[in-house]
């Protein structure tokens, strides 16, 4: 009888999984600039995970804009502004945005933006990752 408690474990956490929705963290402030910096903390691991996994980036920023509605959830309207990288370095913070899972926006923000979202703006920059440095060697005695 283990094969149907595994079945409904395995459903409860499928269930919970759909249902979990992102929020603010206690004590941040409900200003557009809270918001903006909660959301830019759930962006930048997604953001170094991604550039860490992908070998065919080239340096250069992605700049691109888009809207986080006032429910929450994914984001609307992005858009590239520019691009002086590669396709890759765009494909990547594209994904990263499309990845970006946001709580709902405060009533108190959407009170004083007198709107249904967020506009924001967002800029992705790749350096040259310069070679490793070789390990210190130990000091003789």
């Amino acid at each position: 009888m283990r094969f149907p408690s595994f079945v409904l474990l395995g459903a409860a956490l499928a269930m919970s999984a759909c249902s979990n929705v992102p929020t603010l963290p206690k004590g941040t402030p409900p200003t557009t600039a809270g918001y903006t910096k909660v959301m830019e903390d759930r962006l930048g691991p997604i953001w170094y995970r991604m550039v860490a996994a992908d070998q065919k980036r080239t340096v250069g920023t992605v700049k691109l804009t888009f809207e986080a509605s006032a429910s929450g959830g994914h984001v609307r309207n992005l858009k590239i502004v520019s691009n002086d990288a590669g396709p890759a370095d765009e494909r990547i913070a594209r994904a990263a945005v499309e990845r970006l899972r946001l709580p709902p926006i405060p009533g108190a923000i959407l009170q004083k933006e007198n709107k249904h979202f967020i506009s924001c703006e967002e800029s992705f920059t790749i350096y040259q990752n310069p070679e490793p440095a070789p390990s210190p060697t130990a000091k003789k005695r």
